[in-house]
């Protein structure tokens, strides 16, 4: 079992998480002993998970005990109803494992579909055969609304265990318990319990009430429960007055130690000192050495210095001349290179071509065209320059291969191609046509 603080049951908190009984680190043992008194007084345990919650909802096996007045217990559940095997349902995947889910209208367990952020109650019952059987209410914008699960237990058999109260995380129905801030299954959420369980016998718990009574009412299953608290809290204080008596000792263990310690370091503290004004008498007289004997190396260094200071002089007004001189020259070779470049330039652009692509029908070419001439949408006319001069040069590209379905047909424009007063047609697939003009009345076909 989880280690405890000492106290009474109202005031003893567990050091350490307790799996078996739900406890969580840092809870009341007063409520780890209620939720256990709820416990054996329901059918079956309807719980999340703990101490870490999750999506899971758990349902797992119970003793049953009864008061009717003649104070007897029933037999355990599994020996009543049949064997109920520890069972978890995945409330964000619908998933059963350990036993067997079914749904109050029959077939297996399934979530069903919801609005988002709308709710839902899901009841749970056991059959006689170990069985699980599960009911959901119909869904609502509020949680007060929700149906009263008498009704939805009317539409189901076998015994009621309890209730979950959902909120749906998606529409294709993911739920976690009303209200969480994860998609997780919670025992309680602020101050609203999300799950309920219902008891066997109708009336209080067994141990409950020993706790709320005192030991003069308490069941006699708890005596042992109560006489180990007590001899605990004993122990413990026992354990503690000696405990308290060894740190006095090692305390005062730890005085007289710091004091001794106290007393070595002072006089360390003397020695060095000591030894320090010996180092700075010592360091004093070498430091009054070194500076006499900078003062002259600066002396020595200063008249060097100003004779370094002329000779760069002369270098520097040596250098302006020569510089200037440079400068001049350099001023004449920009001038030159800027003529010539400029003639350069002009003889580039004289020999540039004015590429471009074209699919139009008809259309006039200049001097220097180089057109690739897309003929796709049917027969195209290209017009030579009315009046080109010497050198006049045209290039036509069939740069998508339909000339040979639909020719490219070069118009002579007044002059003669090849020495002949016709008009050229070009029908040679991705051809390249070059025209050149003589200068008189003729172009010439280079290639194409």
């Amino acid at each position: 079992m989880g280690q405890l603080i000492r106290g009474y049951t109202d005031e003893i908190r567990m050091l350490d998480p307790e799996p078996l009984l739900g406890a969580v680190r840092d809870e009341w043992l007063d409520s780890v002993l209620h939720r256990l008194a709820q416990h054996t007084d329901a059918p079956a345990r309807l719980f999340a998970s703990v101490p870490t919650a999750d999506a899971l909802l758990n349902v797992g096996p119970n003793v049953v005990e009864m008061g009717d007045g003649a104070a007897k217990s029933s037999p355990p559940v599994e020996d009543s109803i049949g064997a109920l095997v520890a069972t978890t349902i995945n409330m964000q995947t619908g998933v059963v494992a350990g036993g067997t889910v079914l749904m109050a209208g029959g077939g297996a367990f399934t979530l069903p579909a919801s609005t988002l952020n709308y709710y839902r109650r899901l009841c749970l019952s056991i059959q006689g055969d170990g069985s699980l059987q599960a009911n959901f209410s119909a869904e609502n914008v509020s949680l007060p609304a929700l149906a009263n699960p008498g009704p939805l237990f009317s539409a189901m058999t076998g015994l009621p265990i309890g209730y979950v109260d959902l909120k749906c995380d998606n529409a294709t129905g993911k739920y976690r318990t009303a209200d969480s801030l994860s998609s997780i299954i919670e025992n309680k959420v602020g101050s609203y319990h999300t799950i309920t369980r219902f008891g066997a016998g109708g009336g209080g718990s067994v141990v409950e009430d020993a706790i709320v009574d005192g030991v003069t009412r308490k069941a006699p299953s708890q005596n042992a429960v109560y006489d180990a608290f007590a001899a605990e809290a004993t122990a413990r204080l026992n354990a503690d007055s000696t405990l308290q008596s060894n740190i006095n000792a090692e305390a005062t263990l730890r005085t007289n130690a710091d004091n001794a310690e106290i007393t070595s370091r002072v006089n360390a503290d003397s020695t060095l000192q000591a030894n320090l004004n010996i180092e700075v008498t010592a360091r004093t007289g070498a430091d009054l050495t070194l500076q006499a004997n900078l003062n002259i190396e600066v002396t020595a260094r200063t008249g060097a210095d100003l004779t370094l200071q002329a000779n760069i002089n002369s270098e520097i007004t040596a250098r302006v001349a020569a510089d200037s001189t440079l400068q001049a020259n350099l001023n004449i070779e920009v001038t030159a290179r800027t003529n010539a470049d400029s003639t350069l330039q002009a003889n580039i652009d004289a020999l540039k071509w004015n590429t471009y692509t074209t699919a139009s029908p008809a259309a006039s070419v200049a001097d220097r065209d180089q057109v690739f001439w897309d003929t796709t949408a049917g027969i195209c006319t290209a017009t030579l320059p009315l009046s080109p001069l010497l050198g006049s040069i045209v290039r036509l590209i069939d740069f998508k291969g339909t000339w040979g379905t639909n020719k490219l047909v070069v118009a002579r424009n007044g002059n003669k191609i090849q020495g002949a007063t016709a008009d050229l047609d070009l029908t040679i697939p991705w051809d390249t046509c070059v025209l050149v003009f003589d200068g008189v009345d003729n172009w010439h076909l280079l290639y194409g």
